[in-house]
Parts: structure tokens; sequence; C-alpha cells
């Protein structure tokens, strides 16, 4: 298991743009297995605000997910990671609600 860890952890840390919206992620490894992550709009009319921030353990599939709540339901952003860049999506969110939405964090990152 750690094998799978060290070789695939490598692609995962650092800053990733969104190719079609207004997200920036910032990933960071805090152990072996853990990792901290951000989700921020990198620019539009809500630049600056986060959307999800937290710390998760890096499954199998390479895939983080990431705990926050929207009013009072608890959501997840997920982060799963691709050759050279990532796919976010959201449990609570969906691309549909985030269209022509300068806010939108929702897609396909590449990494910087």
């Amino acid at each position: 298991m750690c094998a799978y860890f060290s070789a695939a952890n490598a692609g995962q840390v650092g800053t990733f743009d969104c190719v079609d919206c207004q997200g920036l992620l910032e990933v960071k490894r805090v152990s072996n297995t853990m990792y901290s992550a951000k989700l921020v709009v990198g620019g539009g009319s809500c630049g600056g605000t986060v959307v999800a921030k937290g710390t998760s353990r890096l499954s199998e599939a390479n895939e983080l997910s990431i705990p926050y709540k929207m009013g009072k339901k608890r959501c997840f952003s997920k982060i799963a990671f691709i050759a050279n860049g990532a796919n976010v999506s959201d449990t609570c969110r969906t691309p549909a609600m985030e269209e022509y939405s300068t806010c939108a964090t929702l897609g396909e990152y590449k990494k910087r």
C-alpha cells in the first residue's frame, strides 16, 4: 500500500486552474496518505471566496473528498486526480447550477 501512495501522490500536490470555470484548487500533502485541499473562486464577482477547505485521505481511486456545509446540509467536494490535472465535482452543486456563473468551480483543472 505504501508503494501505491508514494508513486501516485506526485501529481496531487500543487496548484490547479480550472479550464472552463473560475476555480483555483490548492493541494498540499499533510502526511503519507493525508492531503489538505482548498477550492477557491479565483476570479469573477466571487473572487477569493473559499468554497471548500479541509483534509482528506487519498482513496485508492486517486480521489479526495472535502466536506463542507451549505446551510444545514453536509456536502462534499470531490477531487479526482487525472493526468496533469483533476476533475472537481460536488454532492450539492451541479454544473447546471453553475452555468453562466462567474462563481463556478466545478469542472476540469490543469496543474500549473
